[in-house]
Formats: C-alpha cells, structure tokens, sequence
C-alpha cells in the first residue's frame, strides 16, 4: 500500500504538544455532546436502568468522553513520532513547511470524501436490492424505524470524534507499535490504516446486532466492507496530509451519503 513521503516534523516540545491535544479533546467532546443528548435510548434500556434518562445520558458523556481522553493521550504520545500529525496540535511544524498546503490537502479530501459518500450510496443501495438476504433484511420494520441521526451529529461525532478514536488514538499507536517492531515507517503506517479501518468497520457491529439481534453474514461483509474501505480513505488523509482532512473527509462522506435522497435521486435512479 502507497502512503506519502514520511517526512520528520520540526522539533515541538511534548508539553506544547500535549498542550495543544487539549483542543481536540474539547472539539471531539462537542461530538459526544451532540451524539448523546440526540440519540434515543431502547424502551428496555431505559426500564432496566434503576435511574433516570437524564442520569443515564450524563453517565453515558462521561464514560464517552475517558474514551476520547485517553485517545487524545495516546496521539499526543505517539502521533509525531512516526510522521503523523494533526494542524491543531503540530500548527508550528505546518508554518514552518507551508501555510497553505494543509488548507489545500482538506479541501480536497472534502471533496472526495462527498464523492466516496454518494458512490457508497449507490453501491449500497445495488448491494440491498441485489442480495436477497439484504434485501429481505431492508424490509424488516426494525430497520425501517430506526431513527437517522441529523447531519449535525454525523459531522460532529461522526467527523470529528470518531476520527480522534479512530485515526489520532487507535491509528496513532498501532502506527508506533509497529514502527517500534519493523523500524520502517511506511510500512507501520500502511498497516496501521488497514488495522485501524477494519476496527472501525467492526466498530459498526453492535449496534446492528443491538438492533436485529442475529444478523446475516452477508449484513455482517457488508458493514464491515463498507466502513473499512472508508476508513482507508480516512487514514490515507491523515497520513498523507493531517488528521483534519481525515476528519473533512469523513464529515463530507455523510453530507454526500444524505444529500442523494434529498434531492430525489433514488428515485430518478429506480432506488
């Protein structure tokens, strides 16, 4: 697998960067915020706990927001040791290179990431029409009630806090553990976006299971299929360019996957 050229970052001290990190640990918790206090929790959830919705959501912030933190922790201690970086944290070493190349790496990979959200669209949509397990599936009524989250909080948890977790936290260090083992950057950096994006894939699985309970093989290929391949893409821009442009890319995935219904073209299209 093809990764950019590593190059060193300047020298930052590691308490400006862990200074910094403190900003994407607020961004990311803005996700949080806005996944948890929009979600709808399970009837049987709500019966089964001995406290009330309220609670139930601060408790489930908190626990949400240790997870962001310590992956905050892990990509302030590895990220810049392989080459990775993200522009809020390693802004100095960016200027030093160039103002405007990290502005033009995310506007690019916004707009592949709005392309790779409506051809996911499509390419779903043939998988749900095509199989006959998914599509069986398709009219189950568990899926057809399941409530959509706004285009805010996908942006917001989806694009930023996911890619924290997932790119800066978990890519960061499967990245340095195995550049620690192989002493080959490209290498450990190729195989830490793979690693990473099947994860996220995998990631995607309980709340499936959570929903239909037994859930068909060709469901279980399919949303692991579909997230890994994207979250290649993701970790691509991370590593080529900084973790915004993985986080862009990921926000306009969404904007794409949500304005192809919008605009009717499911229908026009047969879907």
């Amino acid at each position: 697998m093809t990764t950019h050229q590593i190059e060193e970052p300047m020298p930052q001290s590691q308490k400006s960067i862990f200074g910094r990190s403190i900003l994407l640990f607020l961004l990311g918790m803005i996700g949080v915020v806005a996944l948890i206090y929009t979600i709808e929790f399970p009837a049987e959830i709500l019966e089964e706990v001995p406290f009330e919705e309220s609670t139930l959501r601060l408790i489930s912030m908190i626990q949400s927001g240790v997870m962001l933190f310590i992956a905050v922790l892990i990509g302030a201690a590895t990220a810049h040791r392989v080459g990775l970086k993200s522009f809020i944290v390693h802004s100095s070493t960016h200027s030093r290179q160039g103002a405007h190349s990290p502005f033009i790496g995310v506007f690019l990979y916004a707009m592949l990431g709005f392309v790779f959200g409506v051809v996911v669209f499509f390419f779903d949509a043939m998988l749900m029409q095509n199989i006959p397990s998914l599509k069986a599936l398709a009219a189950r009524p568990e899926l057809a009630s399941t409530p959509e989250f706004s285009l805010i909080t996908r942006f917001l948890y989806g694009g930023i806090t996911e890619e924290i977790l997932l790119r800066w936290g978990l890519m960061s260090l499967v990245a340095f553990i195995l550049f620690a083992a192989t002493k080959n950057k490209k290498i450990s950096i190729s195989l830490a976006i793979i690693i990473s994006a099947i994860l996220f894939g995998v990631g995607h699985l309980p709340a499936l299971i959570q929903l239909l309970g037994d859930v068909p093989l060709a469901m279980t290929l399919r949303t692991i299929g579909i997230n890994a391949a994207l979250g290649i893409f993701y970790g691509i821009a991370y590593a080529r360019t900084n973790l915004e442009s993985g986080m862009i890319a990921h926000a306009a995935t969404h904007v794409g996957l949500l304005i192809v219904p919008s605009l009717g073209i499911m229908s026009a299209a047969g879907i």
